[in-house]
């Protein structure tokens, strides 16, 4: 028996050096996904890029998360390579009733090889993200009727200041929607200023705001409403002429961008959390925008969006990065 097995292999031994037989192809090594480098936190009803650590990633490879609600941006950001070769960005939505908790991870290569990482990313009640600060709304007064009549939008870039109780002084910016929300404020008398969009007429509400805020109380101000020249009907970002595209952590800077049709005193704001506009020097066809970017600010690309006082609004995907 064992000279027949030792005749066979020389056999075959034999027939691959005379005719060249290959060996079976090896399989290709299988998926290792380690960890998520950036905070692996999402809050409902947010969009978000994260950074993942990923070895054996393959053209065509795609990432699920596990539950309801949470799902990857596939149009726009859905996978794309950062600046190590074993890491990428991938861009999630979370639905405003994604139930919150621990989400798996799982990454599919177009081999049909997946791995998994466990309790990865973790969905935030909105809820309790809010405690002891204050809340407000700004608005576009299109008819000028001091009203959020139906028709008028959220007024998106208006920087607010905020001066607690305790002389800490915080700025905000209001989002897309036209809403803001500082939170971490001593309990007591905090005053709010609003500061008028260039072009703009104040129709609703006070600039200047005094609150009481209470503590684990999330304080509402009086909504604030502006009105202002009809724009164009259409507004357009070109792009960032600025010499960099990068912002780091806690930092400040100066972005110039290049636009048309946008209005006078037109909103600007950032997507994510942490990047506050906090300056707009408006020009014919560029816009030189002051930005600061919080401590804790999300890292990643973030959109640049503007909105005209007629609502016509436009986004630059990607158009500014957070770095550590």
């Amino acid at each position: 028996m064992r000279r027949t097995r030792r005749f066979v292999m020389a056999w075959l031994a034999l027939m691959t050096s005379i005719w060249g037989l290959a060996a079976p192809a090896a399989a290709a090594d299988p998926p290792d996904l380690i960890r998520v480098v950036t905070d692996a936190t999402i809050k409902q009803g947010f969009d978000k890029m994260f950074k993942v650590e990923l070895m054996g990633y393959v053209e065509g490879g795609t990432f699920e998360v596990s539950g309801d609600g949470l799902a990857l941006i596939t149009p726009h950001g859905g996978i794309k390579p950062s600046s190590d070769p074993n890491q990428w960005r991938i861009k999630l939505a979370a639905t405003t009733d994604a139930t919150p908790g621990l989400r798996d991870l799982t990454y599919i290569g177009p081999d049909g090889q997946t791995d998994t990482l466990v309790n990865a990313i973790e969905v935030l009640l909105v809820e309790v993200i809010a405690d002891t600060g204050i809340s407000g709304h700004v608005f576009s007064d299109g008819d000028g009727n001091g009203l959020e009549d139906a028709g008028d939008t959220g007024l998106a870039g208006v920087a607010v200041e905020v001066v607690a109780s305790d002389g800490e002084i915080t700025t905000a910016s209001t989002d897309a929607a036209g809403n803001y929300i500082v939170t971490g404020l001593a309990p007591g008398v905090t005053k709010v200023t609003y500061s008028t969009p260039l072009g703009a007429t104040l129709t609703a509400g006070s600039e200047l705001q005094t609150l009481t805020v209470v503590n684990e109380v999330l304080t509402s101000a009086a909504t604030v409403g502006y009105s202002g020249p009809a724009g164009g009907g259409s507004v357009d970002i070109l792009g960032l002429s600025s010499t960099t595209t990068d912002i780091a952590q806690g930092n400040r800077g100066f972005y110039i961008v290049n636009v048309t049709g946008a209005d006078i005193g037109a909103a600007w704001s950032f997507s994510g959390t942490g990047l506050i506009v906090t300056k707009v020097v408006d020009g014919p066809d560029q816009v030189r925008l002051a930005v600061v970017a919080a401590p804790d600010a999300d890292l990643g690309p973030h959109d640049l969006t503007v909105v005209n006082l007629d609502g016509a609004t436009d986004t630059l995907l990607d158009a500014l990065t957070v770095v550590p």
